[in-house]
C-alpha cells in the first residue's frame, strides 16, 4: 500500500529473501488515488487483487507501453529480442530493472488469469 499511495501509510513487516512477508493490515482502510479519480482499500486478508489488464497496463507502465512502440518487432515481449526499445532503456537507466520484473510478474498473472477465465468459460458451454 506504502508503495502504490507513492508515500508511508501504514507499518509494515521486513520482506524474506524470497520476497515474500508477513501480512500486517489489521483493519479496512479506503484511500483515495488523486491521480487515478479512483479508491483502494486496504483490507486484511486479501493478499492480491486482481484489477482488468488495461488498468494495471495504462496506469502502472505508461512508460513501458510508450517504449514499446518504438521496438523493432511488434510483437516484441520484450525479454530477449533484439532492437527491443525496452530492454535498451533498462540497460541505459531510463527504466528500472525492478520496474520491468514488476511489469513482467503482472503480465504474467494477467496471461494466466485470462487461460483460467477462458477455460472457465469453455467448461460452462459445454454444459449448455
Amino acid at each position: 500500500m506504502n508503495y502504490l499511495l507513492g508515500n508511508y501509510i501504514n507499518d509494515t513487516q521486513k520482506v524474506r529473501s524470497d520476497g515474500k512477508g508477513k501480512h500486517t493490515t489489521t483493519s479496512s482502510t479506503m484511500f483515495y488515488i488523486e491521480s487515478t479519480d479512483s479508491y483502494i482499500i486496504d483490507t486484511p486478508g486479501f493478499k492480491t487483487i486482481n484489477t482488468n489488464r488495461e488498468l494495471n497496463e495504462e496506469i502502472l507502465f505508461s512508460k513501458i507501453l510508450e517504449l514499446s512502440n518504438k521496438c523493432k518487432f511488434t510483437d516484441c515481449k520484450h525479454e530477449n529480442e533484439p532492437g527491443c526499445a525496452v530492454n535498451k532503456a533498462i540497460e541505459d537507466g531510463v527504466i528500472s530493472k525492478d520496474l520491468y520484473e514488476r511489469y513482467l510478474l503482472i503480465k504474467e498473472k494477467n496471461e494466466r488469469y485470462e487461460k483460467f477465465l477462458k477455460k472457465k468459460n469453455k467448461k460452462k458451454n459445454l454444459k449448455h
